[in-house]
Formats: C-alpha cells, sequence, structure tokens
C-alpha cells in the first residue's frame, strides 16, 4: 500500500480519537519503513522481470531456500561418507595377530605369580562362602522361631 492510502485509512477509522505523540510517531517511523521495503521489492522486481534493461522475461524465477531432492542426497551422501571416515579413523583397531607379552622372566616366577593369584580369589571365596553361610543359619533360626509362632497359635 502507499503512504497516502495507510494514513487516509487511519484518519478514516480512528477520526476523532486522540492518539498520544509516542504511538504517532511510532505509528509514522512504521509506516515509513514499510513503504520504503515496498519500494525496494518493487525495484527488485523491476531488475529480474528485464533482461539487459529491455526484454522481459517469459519465467519469474525466485530464489528458494530449500534444497532440492538431488542436493539433499547428495548432503546425505556426503554426511554418511564424513561419518564413516571419522569412525573408521578414530576407533581403536583390534589386531587379531596379537601375540601376549611374557610378563614373567622365568618359569618359577610364573608359577609364583599364579599362585598369589589363586590365593587371593580363593580368600575372596571364602570371604563369601562364609557369608552364606551365616544367612543360611539366620534364615535356619527365623524358620524355627516362625514354627515356634505357629505351634503357639494352634
Amino acid at each position: 500500500m502507499k503512504r497516502n492510502k495507510i494514513k487516509e485509512i487511519l484518519d478514516r477509522h480512528y477520526n476523532g480519537i486522540e492518539t498520544p505523540e509516542h504511538l504517532e510517531a511510532r505509528l509514522s517511523a512504521t509506516i515509513d519503513r514499510l513503504t520504503a521495503q515496498e519500494q525496494l521489492t518493487e525495484t527488485a522486481k523491476a531488475s529480474t522481470n528485464t533482461c539487459s534493461g529491455t526484454a522481459k522475461r517469459k519465467h519469474q524465477f525466485t530464489v528458494s531456500r530449500r534444497l532440492t531432492p538431488t542436493a539433499r542426497r547428495i548432503a546425505a551422501v556426503a554426511a554418511i561418507a564424513i561419518l564413516a571416515i571419522t569412525v573408521a579413523i578414530f576407533l581403536p583397531k583390534n589386531n587379531k595377530h596379537a601375540i601376549p607379552e611374557d610378563t614373567c622372566a622365568t618359569v618359577n616366577e610364573a608359577y609364583r605369580e599364579t599362585e598369589e593369584v589363586l590365593n587371593y580369589v580363593s580368600c575372596l571365596m571364602n570371604k563369601g562362602l562364609s557369608k552364606i553361610s551365616e544367612t543360611q543359619n539366620s534364615f535356619s533360626a527365623l524358620q524355627t522361631i516362625h514354627k515356634f509362632i505357629e505351634i503357639k497359635e494352634q
């Protein structure tokens, strides 16, 4: 809309109503800004509609910010390729032919280390079994008390 037409519509609808100064100034600034934007879009349309300034184009082309389906496919393939390359580079590689290193210099040293590890495991297992036996003893005592209570109730 033209600036004068907007002011004319506002005057017609709001005739006799007083508007505050700051509101009128804001409305005027908004109208001026909209008019300037319209003029810019009209000049942009006029420049795109002419070829070399004289002949008009048959089709008006608009710039779309959306990707075409082929561009989406290309972007998807590129993203997958980048992801695959990144995973291949940064994941640790398992060497199937790795030979375990011998940590002991002599057979006797290996025997002592194995014996120490087995003793450690045995101690842990004995502690676990003692806890299980304590729990079983407590459970059997509870069962005995429960039976005693049942007998008394009868």
